[in-house]
């Protein structure tokens, strides 16, 4: 944690930490980002010494905890975009201008919800799962982010992305191998994260990426690694 916040960074690099499951915290040079937490930074909050926002796809445990969601705002004051859902215990707890709620429906195809912060862009899209679902574009400085949570294939359209957080299966029951491929397709990432699924699904995933999108690079990231790249 001490290390992604001590690396130096150009504008067109960025860093992260794979936090398990569909948890990363990326950071630019002058923002940091947590994708659906969780309680993975429970035991290392006080090494957390900016967060500018936190987003929540849906309120899975392996996504979302009210408990840390509010412990992560104390320490931090972090912007907070969720799925609407979670709203209403999230403002029982945090200041209401403190959070954006996404869309309580989605209603085509192609729907989409766009916000605009310090620095920051955020399109929510919806997915494919159990219950309502956020996937996530975000535009971050110059680093343009698609974050899939553990939805299954939706449309999301086919902007190109710097990199992408994409789910390959384990536990969840609508993403898997070949779901991950087709949000690549779309949208040609320059870099493809594994997450959400099996060490068995992330080198499938790794397999079809690298077949069928080869100017694709493929990531497989383990827990608590740090991860630098960029946009060049």
């Amino acid at each position: 944690m001490t290390k992604l916040y001590q690396t130096e960074l150009d504008s067109n690099e960025f860093a992260f930490i794979y936090l398990g499951y569909a948890g990363i915290l990326l950071r630019i040079r002058d923002l940091t980002i947590a994708f659906d937490p969780a309680d993975y930074l429970s035991k290392v909050k006080s090494k957390i010494s900016t967060l500018d926002f936190i987003t929540y796809s849906h309120s899975h445990y392996d996504h979302y905890t009210l408990r840390d969601a509010v412990s992560l705002y104390k320490i931090s004051k972090a912007h907070i975009i969720s799925e609407f859902s979670m709203v209403e215990e999230l403002q029982s707890k945090i200041p209401s201008d403190m959070i954006t709620a996404g869309p309580e429906t989605f209603r085509t195809v192609r729907d989409e919800m766009v916000v605009d912060f310090k620095g920051a862009r955020f399109k929510m899209h919806r997915g494919v799962h159990p219950r309502q679902i956020i996937q996530f574009r975000v535009k971050l400085g110059k680093v343009r982010i698609f974050h899939g949570a553990d939805s299954g294939y939706w449309p999301v359209g086919k902007q190109k992305v710097d990199v992408a957080f994409i789910p390959t299966g384990k536990p969840s029951p609508t993403c898997a191998p070949g779901v991950g491929l087709a949000m690549v397709m779309d949208i040609k990432p320059t870099f493809a994260l594994a997450m959400h699924g099996s060490d068995k699904q992330c080198k499938k995933f790794k397999e079809l990426v690298e077949n069928e999108v080869p100017e694709t690079k493929v990531i497989i990231p383990k827990v608590n690694e740090l991860i630098k790249l960029s946009t060049k």
